[in-house]
């Protein structure tokens, strides 16, 4: 069974959107690890996760008028990269 969950989440004290980790949670351990966008970069949705790999949807921020909002690109995370993936970028 899987014994990882993820979410794409704010900080109250986020000024931005675009400023939005992704927080990934091992059940089993309780260990949390927040993957933080990509300069000029934002998450959009986690849209799988599995023991190995994590995929989220990726847009650019700011977008121009609305076409910020549309998919730009698919982001694949190894999960046995998350310690690495926290301090990336």
């Amino acid at each position: 069974s899987a014994d990882l969950a993820a979410s794409k989440g704010c900080h109250a004290t986020s000024p931005t959107e675009g400023s939005c980790p992704i927080f990934v949670a091992q059940l089993s351990t309780g260990k949390v690890w927040q993957i933080p966008p990509r300069s000029g970069m934002a998450y959009q949705d986690v849209l799988a996760v599995s023991n190995t790999e994590i995929l989220v949807s990726e847009c650019d921020w700011p977008g121009i008028s609305d076409e910020g909002a549309y998919i730009r690109r698919f982001l694949r995370f190894s999960t046995s990269s998350l310690d690495a993936l926290e301090k990336a970028w």
